[in-house]
């Protein structure tokens, strides 16, 4: 297999297509679902953390330049419990709401979002509540795009030629499948519309030059001009109170609690339950 330099990869392109680069992409989904190992076939090298069955590597939002026109956001797993997720979500939040920050230039710090699935068995995604509620609420469904990782274990990993790192005929046709299942289910559980999803491996370099392509033609020239945020400036900042802070009797506690609910209405239980609700969403059509 052809080793490709992904930093260079379409970088004419790019340079032509972005006009206020570099294109942001924050990078969503579960605990396990490759999120960091995407990060590092993309670089090329092992730059970010990856965590091994659900013991999650990333704990805070951590920016990853793959060259001048194209960057990435790599965000905690969700679906580890309910505490967590609600920590998590706010940290998603801020990013969503961040001005983009360049002088002369309006818009929000994130042009997309790519939320990304496992391939395998497994419990995975995120949930349509919370796409609804916060996803949807910051970007259009159209710079919402998704891709299946781990490829590779789709089918208990059955049909995956370990010699050339790809799937066979079987295992192409199902991934196709279930890539057009997951575009459809969003639909029904959003009222959505999404591009079909890519599907890769980043751990084998699969696919990886489409996730690449997939995500430059879903994306404008330019970055859209979002409506202002009535959101207070404390949701921009990454130092995100703790829920225990958050809970705490003092003045100083209280007034961070006041200033993540303005920001996210739902949080701690609720979010809880969203996320538990749709953690088996996506998997219930991923079963052989």
């Amino acid at each position: 297999m052809t080793e490709i330099n992904f930093k260079e990869y379409r970088l004419d392109e790019m340079k032509e297509k972005f006009q206020f680069p570099p294109l942001n992409i924050l990078l969503i989904g579960a605990t396990g679902a490759g999120k960091s190992s995407t990060i590092n076939a993309l670089l090329g090298e092992e730059a970010a953390k990856v965590g091994f069955g659900a013991d999650p590597e990333t704990k805070e939002v951590r920016k990853y330049k793959i060259n001048d026109y194209l960057c990435f956001y790599d965000t905690p797993g969700l679906g580890d419990s309910p505490q967590d997720d609600a920590e998590h979500m706010k940290k998603i939040v801020s990013y969503l709401n961040r001005p983009c920050g360049k002088k002369g230039v309006s818009g929000k710090l994130i042009d997309k979002v790519l939320v990304v699935i496992d391939g395998s068995t497994r419990d995975f995604g995120t949930i349509s509540a919370l796409l609804n509620n916060y996803i949807f609420q910051g970007l259009d469904a159209e710079d919402v795009l998704f891709a299946v990782n781990q490829a590779d274990m789709a089918m208990k990993g059955r049909h995956w030629d370990g010699r050339t790192a790809e799937p066979d005929a079987k295992l192409t046709e199902f991934l196709e499948e279930k890539a057009e299942s997951v575009r459809q289910r969003i639909k029904e559980s959003t009222g959505k519309t999404i591009n079909t999803p890519v599907f890769y491996s980043a751990a084998h370099g699969f696919n990886i030059t489409q996730l690449i392509d997939f995500i430059v033609d879903n994306s404008n020239s330019q970055r859209k001009e979002r409506e202002p945020e009535t959101t207070t400036s404390s949701s921009y900042s990454d130092d995100i109170p703790s829920n225990g802070k958050v809970a705490g009797h003092t003045a100083a506690g209280a007034a961070a609690g006041a200033a993540i609910g303005s920001a996210i209405p739902v949080v701690g239980t609720a979010v809880g339950a969203a996320v538990g609700g749709f953690l088996g969403f996506l998997s219930s059509f991923w079963d052989d």
